[in-house]
This record gives structure tokens, sequence and C-alpha cells, in this order.
């Protein structure tokens, strides 16, 4: 598997910009586009047909600030059910 670039950036979240900042400079994820399982966290790189494997440090952050936005979501859903 390779690291690879994402610097789409979906409504409504809150990924920070250093993130973001760290996966466009990347020069070893040049060219590379992907998609990631907001699910499941996984990654797939459209360039190479593969998932990524590695746990590059801007995917690493990446996945923790996903995971921070769900939680988020999840708290103010249980927040706005018990109203």
């Amino acid at each position: 598997a390779v690291e690879t670039d994402d610097s789409s950036n979906s409504n409504n979240t809150s990924i920070s910009n250093n993130t973001i900042d760290n996966i466009k400079s990347s020069s070893s994820t040049a060219g590379h586009e992907v998609c990631i399982d907001i699910v499941s966290k996984a990654v797939h790189c459209y360039a190479c047909d593969d998932y990524v494997l590695s746990d590059a440090p801007w995917l690493a952050q990446l996945r923790i600030e996903l995971n921070e936005i769900e939680l988020r979501r999840d708290a103010m859903e249980t927040t706005n059910a018990s109203t």
C-alpha cells in the first residue's frame, strides 16, 4: 500500500487546517487521490487501486479528528433526544 493525499474537506466538519496542510504538503502523496470510509476509517487510493495500510502521521491525525467529530455529533444527538 502507499501513503496518499486527500485534500477534500466535507461541509460541517472541523478537521483542522493543520491536518489539511500536512496532507497537501506531503511529498510522498502527490498525485494520489484517496477516499476514506467515515465508518471504518479505511482509506483507498484511486491511483494505486489499493487500500492504504500505513498510518502516516497525517492519516493518523485525520482519523483522530474524524473520531472526535463523531463523538461530538453523537453527544449532540443524545442531548437532543433527551429534550
